[in-house]
């Protein structure tokens, strides 16, 4: 027996219950796939939910199904601990992954990151996390995502981040310590780097995954740009960038400078107006001559 629980009797109800086919302490009930896609309360969390069930009872059963916790871990946990078989029923629907999600988002107040990560072991399961379920879970990403009420690139990163994170980076998100958007960063390093990361301060992991996404962003501009064509560098004025010569290059850009201020003043100009009207309709040329020729004034 594990903690200082004493030994009591059968707590709670038994009635209907499979345990006749299920193994008795010390044994564990083994767990369903489907039961895994929430994470384990803590330890000390597992111990005042086994001093409430020993005080208490068993207020809820465990769920069954082919001999396999389906829902209920933490309960099975708690009644292990106190030495008893745990009440339970047996799971008779067709939509396994529908019963478990919807017992367990109405219990548990998840961040949008702690729900990506079960839209990503939705989607392992979709991809044939188990095959021997009675109802096969036949969702996309898109629609993981919206069973979790997420959007389609959280659980995209998520599942990123359970393909190449290490697991102290899912145990992270999963705690709520760390963001599925900063892990989904972390998780393009190596498995040292990662781990590395993951010992530093919350701010410092922040800012660490803001600096790898930066230099993607800057990697993949550079990629657009070596598939351009050789014509798309003109400047405003008509011009041709490459055409410059290189001693005009300061010059050419302070009077793109004046232009743009030129242009801002005509447009603070005049409040409110229609996106479609013309300038010549709206400012006449004696104004636009005098907007023009402030720049000069000392």
């Amino acid at each position: 027996m594990t903690g200082s629980f004493p030994t009591p009797g059968p707590v709670g109800k038994t009635d209907g219950s499979p345990a006749a086919a299920l193994p008795s302490w010390p044994e564990r009930i083994p767990h369903h796939p489907l039961a895994q896609l929430f994470p384990m309360l803590a330890e000390s969390e597992i111990n005042e939910l086994a001093e409430d069930i020993r005080q208490r009872g068993q207020e809820q059963p465990v769920w069954i199904l082919d001999g396999r916790v389906l829902d209920g871990r933490n309960r099975a946990e708690a009644c292990h601990r106190l030495e008893i078989a745990p009440w339970t029923e047996e799971y008779k629907g067709s939509d396994p992954l529908g019963f478990v999600l919807s017992l367990n988002l109405r219990r548990r107040h998840l961040t949008e990151s702690q729900r990506a990560m079960v839209a990503a072991k939705i989607i392992d399961w979709e991809m044939g996390m188990n095959q021997t379920t009675a109802s096969r879970a036949n969702v996309s990403t898109r629609q993981a995502a919206q069973r979790m009420s997420i959007s389609e690139r959280a659980a995209s990163a998520a599942k990123r981040v359970r393909d190449h994170g290490v697991s102290g980076l899912v145990q992270a998100i999963e705690s709520g310590r760390v963001s599925v958007h900063s892990g989904e960063a972390i998780s393009r390093l190596g498995r040292v780097a990662q781990e590395e990361i993951l010992r530093r301060e919350e701010r410092e992991i922040i800012a660490r995954a803001k600096e790898i996404r930066n230099r993607r962003r800057l990697a993949d501009g550079g990629s657009k740009i070596k598939e351009r064509a050789p014509d798309e560098f003109p400047l405003l004025d008509g011009g041709d960038l490459r055409r410059l010569q290189w001693g005009d290059l300061v010059s050419k850009a302070a009077m793109l400078e004046r232009e743009a201020r030129f242009l801002r003043r005509v447009h603070g100009h005049v409040a409110n107006a229609a996106s479609d009207s013309r300038v010549g309709d709206l400012i006449n040329d004696r104004t636009l001559c005098i907007l023009r020729d402030s720049e000069d004034r000392p």
